[in-house]
């Protein structure tokens, strides 16, 4: 599943924390989270000068280290210290992050597993059908959750781009109106 996808969806799953901003952008953030580990990319790329090296460490630590329990867990203890609403924003932060890895067991090919139960077991999840992030249907998905991005915001009164700044979220408020 593409980032932009993995960020909508957390986006309005933040959205159940109410108006409390901090919480919202809690549960959206954590709720990407598990692709944080994506740098591996430009390291292994910078590391060895070869962006094919860059890629060969992606494939193998992406899906791996991020995407289970461990994230699941982390995302719980950092809204349970961090947020206002400390058990509710930890429940919608827990699920942003199992959405994410739900997402990304269906749209992101059937060659890229995820490892739900790591570091305890080596074990790893995937589905026959599931489609190559670059496929059409992902970016069909994408499209669709940016169409119902704009159409909640303009009910709502507030964006996405408030996960970066609040600046930037009135501004394209204002534009939206």
């Amino acid at each position: 599943m593409t980032g932009l996808s993995h960020g909508i969806i957390s986006w309005f799953i933040g959205q159940g924390a109410g108006e409390d901003l901090r919480d919202r952008r809690l549960v959206a953030w954590l709720g990407v989270a598990p692709d944080f580990d994506s740098i591996t990319y430009a390291w292994g790329a910078i590391r060895s000068w070869s962006i094919e090296e860059g890629y060969n460490l992606y494939v193998a630590t992406h899906h791996k280290y991020t995407h289970g329990i461990v994230m699941i867990l982390a995302a719980i203890g950092i809204c349970a210290a961090f947020g206002r609403r400390r058990l509710r924003t930890s429940l919608l932060a827990a699920f942003a992050v199992i959405v994410h890895l739900a997402g990304d067991i269906i749209g992101s090919g059937p060659e890229f597993p995820i490892y739900p139960l790591w570091p305890a077991r080596n074990w790893c999840w995937t589905v026959s059908w599931s489609v190559p992030v670059q496929e059409w249907p992902n970016l069909l998905l994408g499209f669709l959750l940016l169409v119902g991005a704009f159409l909640y915001a303009r009910y709502a009164g507030r964006s996405p781009l408030e996960m970066f700044s609040r600046r930037m979220d009135e501004e394209l408020m204002r534009h939206i109106r």
